[in-house]
C-alpha cells in the first residue's frame, strides 16, 4: 500500500536525468498512477509537462499514455510530514548533490 496521496507535499531525494526534478526541491502531488509494468511502484505528477503522448518505464522500457504530462517514479522523492521540512531540508544540505 502505497503512503502517497494528492496534495500531498513531498520533496525530491534525488535529481531526474532531464534535470526537471531537482534534489532538495519541494513538490505538491497533483496526481498518482500505479505502475503498469512488472517493476511496481506508482507514478508521481507535480506539474511537469513533458509534451509528450508517451512515457516509458526508464528500468523496463514499457511504454504508457501520458497525454504530454511527466509522471515520475516515486524513488525520486520523500513524503513530508507536517512540521518535518525544515529537518528534512538540513539534511539534504548536508549531502553531496547528484549533478
Amino acid at each position: 500500500m502505497s503512503n502517497w496521496y494528492i496534495g500531498q507535499h513531498c520533496v525530491a531525494i534525488r535529481n531526474h536525468s532531464s534535470g526537471k526534478i531537482r534534489k532538495g526541491q519541494v513538490y505538491t502531488i497533483r496526481s498518482l498512477m500505479a505502475s503498469k509494468c512488472r517493476c511496481g511502484g506508482v507514478y508521481i505528477v507535480v506539474g511537469v509537462s513533458n509534451g509528450a503522448p508517451l512515457g516509458e518505464c526508464q528500468p523496463c522500457g514499457v511504454m504508457f499514455n501520458c497525454n504530454g504530462i511527466h509522471w515520475f517514479a516515486e524513488r525520486l522523492f520523500a513524503p513530508i510530514e507536517e512540521g518535518d521540512i525544515s529537518e528534512l531540508l538540513e539534511v539534504l544540505k548536508t549531502e553531496k548533490h547528484e549533478l
